[in-house]
């Protein structure tokens, strides 16, 4: 897979004509996204809906410690960065010392980069 999704050698042209609409749908909302994108990466804790109703008040993620943990969804990915945040928390790293390993997170890209490969567009 190369940075914007394609797979190698897969030309704009020879993508199915759903992927280029929703593409050029995304690239025209992104803008709206980027300033609620950064706060929600600068937020001491997440939030959660149109509400932004904190993670105190509601209890959505579950206690964590000692689970490897992954974000999938649309979005910055700023949940996983509240949770890369807490490594200056004294109890996050006794709970999660592979955490801030460059082995831990590429073990992840290639476990992904394997699923992405075993669905391979097939249906396309």
């Amino acid at each position: 897979m190369v940075a914007d999704g394609r797979m190698p050698g897969m030309s704009e042209a020879e993508l199915p004509e759903h992927v280029r609409r929703n593409r050029a749908v995304w690239d025209e909302w992104a803008p709206e996204y980027e300033g609620p994108g950064h706060r929600s990466w600068a937020a001491a804790e997440p939030s959660w809906g149109v509400w932004g109703v904190p993670e105190a008040n509601l209890h959505v993620l579950p206690d964590v410690t000692g689970l490897d943990t992954i974000e999938l969804g649309c979005g910055t990915a700023y949940v996983s960065a509240w949770l890369a945040r807490r490594w200056h928390d004294p109890a996050f790293p006794q709970a999660f010392p592979w955490f801030g390993e460059a082995r831990y997170w590429e073990r992840h890209v290639a476990e992904l980069e394997e699923q992405v490969s075993a669905l391979a567009l097939e249906d396309y």
